[in-house]
């Protein structure tokens, strides 16, 4: 079964015929985390480092944030799967540069750094980053073997 995973989302599946997708990811991150072991993926679509700037958001909503959404999928996968941490291998997508020359936001690269503190700071393994750049990406994730499917489209 095909599921979208939208903006401030995330999805954890065991199913093994389930497929997990992305679209259009730019600066926001498409993180994801799967457990071998236990055949199960999930993915959040990350749309800001830190929910600092709304944090009954990154309550109700972890997903948008990557200070919420790292901790809010392990905390699934290991209390709803039984996945351990250190059976899990993360991946992550994304996090583009804006399009403007002038971008004094800079999210793209914030939200990089700020998902891969959170992977290092939960003791996760990276195992694949495709991040940066003026790509946009679209991801398909197989949930049954954490298996990534990536097309990319040059903003340029």
């Amino acid at each position: 079964m095909e599921i979208v995973i939208d903006i401030g989302e995330y999805v954890v599946s065991q199913s093994e015929i389930d497929i997990l997708k992305i679209y259009g990811i730019s600066s926001c991150i498409g993180l994801v985390m799967h457990c071998p072991k236990k055949k199960i993926t999930g993915v959040a679509h990350i749309l800001l480092p830190t929910s600092a700037i709304n944090p009954e958001l990154g309550k109700i909503s972890p997903g948008y944030f990557a200070d919420t959404a790292v901790p809010a999928m392990l905390s699934k996968m290991a209390l709803k799967y039984n996945c351990q941490k250190r059976d899990i291998i993360t991946s992550i997508y994304g996090g583009a540069e804006s399009k403007t020359e002038n971008d004094v936001f800079n999210v793209g690269s914030r939200n990089i750094v700020a998902v891969k503190n959170k992977i290092y700071e939960y003791g996760l393994t990276l195992k694949t980053a495709d991040v940066g750049g003026k790509v946009g990406r679209t991801l398909y994730v197989r949930a049954a073997t954490g298996e990534v499917t990536l097309n990319k489209q040059n903003f340029l």
